[in-house]
């Protein structure tokens, strides 16, 4: 049993062994983005062991992009909103660090949307902040050109963010309450990243909520 207030994982060596060397394998020149699933019923520690990462990430000087899937949440608000919310985060924490990474992420981000910035500020406002005045780029978007400009400049957003800063560590949990969308879009990051990036998919997921027609099996088939 952990101490009272101990954050200390007991049992889990193996793997958070497992887990930091396919993180540390990530990391090495030519290395292709990783993803990996942690599964197990619910109050095992999945998250816990996602997080152990957190820190040899932020050591490094990288981000550390996380969001939690809720089940009532999830149809409440918008499909996107937690993946869009996990990089709204990061979006602030690079406009409060003072840092040669942040700036380098700044300027990148600038480049790359290069007037598109108003097409997602309004999911993500700290992007906003990273632009500057985006007033005069929200352009109106509608009808089926809407989702794939706006998932076109989100792709450029991400893309750039990745490239400038690492490594970079995502960790998503509880995706059994994610929607097809969500994990489109989760599927799209891991699949799309340049071998240049060190990139690490964490995605935590309860097996006993995930039966045989569930999206998330796609996700982990693809």
């Amino acid at each position: 049993i952990p101490p009272e207030g101990s954050n200390a994982l007991y049992g889990r060596n193996d793997v958070l062994e497992r887990l930091r060397h396919m993180f540390d394998r990530s990391l090495m020149v030519g290395s292709a983005p990783e993803m990996v699933l942690l599964a197990g019923v619910s109050g095992v520690g999945k998250s816990s062991v996602a997080n152990s990462l957190r820190q040899p990430v932020e050591d490094r000087g990288g981000l550390w992009i996380t969001g939690k899937f809720d089940e009532l949440r999830q149809h409440q608000t918008q499909p996107l909103s937690v993946v869009f919310g996990a990089f709204e985060d990061v979006c602030r924490e690079i406009n409060e660090r003072e840092d040669e990474n942040a700036d380098s992420a700044k300027r990148a981000i600038r480049e790359a949307l290069n007037g598109g910035a108003g097409v997602l500020a309004g999911l993500m406002p700290n992007l906003g902040r990273i632009i500057g005045d985006v007033s005069s780029l929200n352009e109106a978007i509608d009808g089926q050109n809407a989702l794939r400009q706006f998932l076109h400049y989100f792709r450029l957003f991400y893309r750039s963010l990745f490239a400038s800063v690492g490594p970079v560590v995502l960790f998503f949990d509880d995706v059994q309450w994610a929607d097809a969308e969500a994990l489109s879009i989760i599927e799209t990051i891991a699949s799309d990243m340049e071998r240049s990036c060190s990139t690490f998919i964490v995605i935590a997921v309860r097996d006993e909520e995930v039966g045989p027609e569930h999206v998330l099996n796609k996700l982990v088939a693809n």
